[in-house]
């Protein structure tokens, strides 16, 4: 059988305030994985700004026509990086502000010529309140929904883009997965830190397990000495098709990495054939004995 491999990297970077700043150190992170011989470079959610509400709109730029847009200063610098460096890049999100003026949490995907080959928009937002963790977000707020489907193609296999929410809803990844040919779901996701310790773990694994496929969580990192911004999880990692965890990076800053070989995805499939063996016929609920 022959290999398919490839390096990813996980860019696990602290995002402060200031968009300019974030966009400076993305790119030297960028640079540096592409120097340390990542094929695959992935970014955080909303990698320019921290995730807050007031950060996000003021920090929002048009995605689609950042070649000619001053505007789009993060969009282009992912063109640019991928093409310098001849990678693939996973754009973590943008706050992507569209021309009707309204806001999207979108993860562009850019090929190693530059080109965006794909833009996935967030389509699950995080409105949620646990009064006994002290959190109550509603992306809804500031975000717009998306309703697309997100599969980032490449010689090495067929990424299925999510963010950060999306994990929780196991249907959007069997989508992905045995819809559309999914054989590795990467998400972006800034969960917040008590979010992370209950779930991170059980969704990172479950969704590898559930498609048999390997699954991919990139961070941002914490602690933010800034106490009124968003404090994530941490711990950007890959998950095998088995549901072993083969990196974990922690919570600080930082670059992990992992060689990849595809061809785990055919050999679990193979000898575990959940996918031939799904009883269709039995899957509806049509009365309850």
């Amino acid at each position: 059988m022959q290999s398919r491999g490839f390096k990813m990297a996980l860019v696990q970077m602290k995002m402060q305030r200031e968009k300019a700043k974030n966009v400076l150190k993305a790119h030297k992170m960028i640079s540096e994985a592409a120097e340390a011989g990542a094929d695959v470079i992935v970014l955080p959610e909303a990698f320019t700004c921290n995730y807050s509400k007031f950060p996000i709109l003021e920090n929002a730029e048009p995605i689609d026509d950042y070649e000619t847009n001053e505007e789009a200063t993060a969009a282009r610098m992912l063109s640019e990086a991928a093409k310098e460096h001849s990678v693939y890049i996973i754009g973590g999100s943008i706050a992507e502000r569209r021309d009707d003026g309204k806001i999207y949490n979108s993860s562009p995907c850019f090929d190693k010529e530059g080109n965006l080959a794909l833009k996935y928009t967030k389509c699950h937002l995080f409105d949620v309140e646990i009064p006994e963790k002290d959190i109550k977000i509603k992306e809804s707020d500031f975000y717009e929904f998306g309703d697309n489907f997100g599969i980032f193609e490449t010689e090495y296999c067929k990424f299925g883009i999510g963010i950060c929410y999306d994990a929780r809803f196991p249907d959007f990844s069997q989508v992905l997965c045995r819809e559309m040919g999914a054989e590795f779901l990467v998400m972006p996701a800034v969960f917040t830190a008590p979010t992370g310790e209950m779930h991170w773990d059980i969704l990172r694994k479950t969704r590898a397990l559930d498609n048999q496929a390997f699954f991919a969580f990139c961070s941002a990192a914490r602690p933010i000495e800034d106490p009124t911004l968003h404090q994530c999880y941490g711990h950007s990692s890959i998950v095998d098709p088995w549901g072993k965890v083969i990196c974990d990076s922690g919570h600080e800053e930082t670059i992990v990495y992992s060689d990849i070989d595809m061809t785990i995805v055919e050999e679990c499939r193979s000898q575990i054939p959940c996918y031939s063996q799904r009883r269709h016929d039995l899957y509806k609920l049509d009365k309850v004995t």
